[in-house]
């Protein structure tokens, strides 16, 4: 394809098309570089809504990875300044998300409920299951399992019936609802719902949520051989992903797995790490987790 296609809108569209290919597949490094070549075009052809796009394409990635403090400004003045309810959805939805992940859940919900009303205006499904699957989000973090249980529900319904990246991380909220709920059938049913269609999609980072929903599963079941392989397998991922704050979910289902086996060396080990990396200030974490029912501590979602 020449220099004449390279200027063309469908040059920007297959940008995007190749983005959302790479976060289907765990590649955020290779999608924040088809972003930057997104924001160039735009910026280029002087396009605003098109450069709004693609910022907020760039800017859900980092907020994804933890790293939103560089872009929620950016965000902010998209969702002022655009009339594309798509664009002010997306805005939205990322703000919502970067205010969950620094534990602001009032701002969070405020966010989401407005990233609902522009899904909404759009009239596509997409959208408005992403808003209703982030307001389920910011109740489970407050515990609000019943209410965020409905909002997963109503996202699910709102997607077509065929495999897709939300329907994989939806079926994986759902799953964790009812497991902390006491359904631990419906729990499963869902996780494992999830977990095949992450694999069907070739997604292995994907794999990551219901791989820990299931490691808590199977220890709120009393199975923690089946538990420890879940978690080592989602420790993995999430590393691999430089998913942080999931790492840290990993390492307490790990040590717990262990520790419910009697491996207490493997078990204080992974506590060990767990305190050098998130809790350098409190040494006493280890020996206290390895005397404590951790999964009351876990909150996947948290």
């Amino acid at each position: 394809m020449g220099q004449d296609y390279e200027e063309s809108y469908a040059y920007f569209e297959e940008l995007r098309e190749q983005t959302r290919n790479e976060v289907k597949h765990g590649n955020l490094e290779a999608a924040l570089e088809l972003c930057d070549q997104a924001i160039a075009w735009a910026e280029s052809h002087d396009c605003k809504d098109s450069r709004d796009v693609a910022h907020c394409n760039r800017s859900g990635i980092l907020v994804h990875q933890g790293r939103g403090d560089d872009v929620i400004s950016r965000l902010r003045q998209i969702l002022l300044s655009s009339t594309n309810s798509e664009t002010c959805h997306h805005a939205a939805y990322n703000i919502s998300r970067f205010h969950e992940m620094r534990q602001e859940a009032e701002r969070g919900l405020f966010y989401a409920r407005l990233s609902l009303d522009y899904a909404k205006r759009s009239a596509k499904p997409e959208p408005v299951a992403r808003s209703n699957n982030q307001l389920g989000l910011l109740l489970v973090r407050d515990s609000y399992f019943e209410e965020a249980q409905d909002c997963f529900s109503q996202a699910l319904s709102s997607l077509p019936s065929e495999p897709s990246h939300d329907s994989t991380v939806i079926l994986y909220n759902l799953g964790y609802c009812h497991t902390m709920l006491g359904n631990p059938g419906r729990g499963f049913s869902h996780l494992f719902s999830s977990l095949k269609m992450a694999k069907r999609q070739g997604a292995a980072v994907w794999e990551l949520y219901p791989r820990l929903g299931l490691s808590f599963a199977y220890l709120e079941i009393d199975r923690p051989e089946r538990a420890v392989t879940h978690a080592r397998r989602g420790l993995l991922l999430a590393e691999a992903a430089e998913i942080h704050w999931q790492v840290k979910n990993a390492l307490y289902l790990l040590g717990e797995s262990e520790k419910l086996l009697g491996n207490e060396l493997a078990a204080h080990g992974q506590f060990t790490r767990l305190q050098q990396e998130f809790y350098p200030e409190d040494p006493v974490i280890p020996d206290f987790l390895m005397a404590t029912d951790v999964r009351k501590l876990i909150n996947l979602m948290a």
